[in-house]
C-alpha cells in the first residue's frame, strides 16, 4: 500500500529489529548533547516525550543523565504516565508537565469520544457579567463534572484544578496566556492546595468517566487488556497525528 515501503514505523511493534536503530540513534543523539552540556554550550539538557522504557535505556548508558523529562501529563493519562513519574522521582529527574488543561489540538469530537456529552449545563468558564447567553461548552477537562465538582469544593477554576494537580505531585507545569485576568489566575495556583487523596479521586473519577463512554458507546471490546488499550489510546490527547506516539522502544 501507498507509503508502506519506505515507512518503517506503520506497524513499528511488530518490527523489532527497528528497536536498536531507535535505541541506537537516540544514544548517539544524546551524546551530542551531553558534549554540547560539558563544553558549556548549554546549562541544562533533557528529553521529552519519552516512554519509561526509552528513558531507562538512556539512563543506563549515558555519562549525564537528563536532568528533565517533558511529557504529556494531566488527570486523563495519569495512571498511564505514572510510572514514569514515580522513575524520575527516583532518580532526580525533573517532570514538565505539558497539556496539564488536555491540549489545545483536541478537537470537540475527540473530547465527546474521550469524556461524552458535557452533562453540566452552566458556563462556569463565562468570565462576564454581560454575556449574551451561550450553548453548553463542549465536553473537556475544563468542563468535565469531576473537575467543576472539585473547583466549586475548593473555590478554585478549573484550571486552577488542573495546573495545582499537577504541582501537587512535584512536576513543573507550562500554563501560557497572553490574556492579562489568566495569567492572574495562573499565578494564583501557587496559593492553592489539594490534599493526596483530592489528586488521587480526580484521577480515578476521570479515567471512570472515560470508561463509562467507551461502554455507552460501544467504542471497546468487553476484555480488559483491549479496554486498557483503547483507554491509553484515547486519553493521551497530544500528537495524535503522530507515528511515534506510543512508540515503546
Amino acid at each position: 500500500r501507498n507509503g508502506e515501503v519506505n515507512n518503517p514505523w506503520r506497524d513499528a511493534d511488530s518490527q523489532a529489529r527497528n528497536s536498536i536503530d531507535m535505541q541506537q540513534l537516540r544514544t548517539e543523539t544524546w551524546r551530542a548533547m551531553e558534549d554540547a552540556y560539558l563544553q558549556g554550550k548549554v546549562r541544562a539538557i533533557g528529553v521529552c516525550n519519552f516512554s519509561l522504557p526509552q528513558l531507562e535505556a538512556l539512563v543506563e548508558q549515558c555519562r549525564i543523565q537528563p536532568m528533565v523529562c517533558q511529557v504529556e501529563y494531566h488527570p486523563l493519562c495519569a495512571q498511564q504516565q505514572l510510572p514514569l513519574l514515580q522513575y524520575c522521582q527516583e532518580q532526580g529527574i525533573i517532570v514538565q508537565a505539558y497539556a496539564s488543561l488536555g491540549g489545545q489540538d483536541t478537537s470537540a469530537e475527540q473530547w465527546e469520544a474521550v469524556l461524552g456529552q458535557q452533562q453540566e449545563q452552566q458556563q462556569l468558564a463565562s468570565r462576564h457579567e454581560n454575556d449574551s447567553p451561550t450553548a453548553p461548552p463542549p465536553t473537556t477537562l475544563l468542563t468535565s463534572p469531576p473537575v467543576t465538582k472539585l473547583a466549586r469544593a475548593l473555590n478554585y477554576t478549573p484550571a486552577q484544578i488542573l495546573l495545582r494537580w499537577a504541582l501537587e505531585q512535584n512536576c513543573v507545569i507550562l500554563p501560557k496566556t497572553s490574556h492579562w485576568e489568566r495569567l492572574r489566575e495562573n499565578a494564583q495556583v501557587l496559593d492553592c492546595s489539594m490534599t493526596p487523596n483530592q489528586v488521587a479521586q480526580l484521577s480515578e473519577e476521570l479515567r471512570n468517566q472515560v470508561i463509562d463512554t467507551l461502554i455507552d458507546t460501544n467504542n471497546c471490546d468487553d476484555d480488559e487488556e483491549s479496554k486498557e488499550r483503547r483507554l491509553q489510546e484515547l486519553t493521551r490527547l497530544c500528537w495524535r497525528g503522530d507515528r511515534f506516539r506510543l512508540l515503546d522502544f
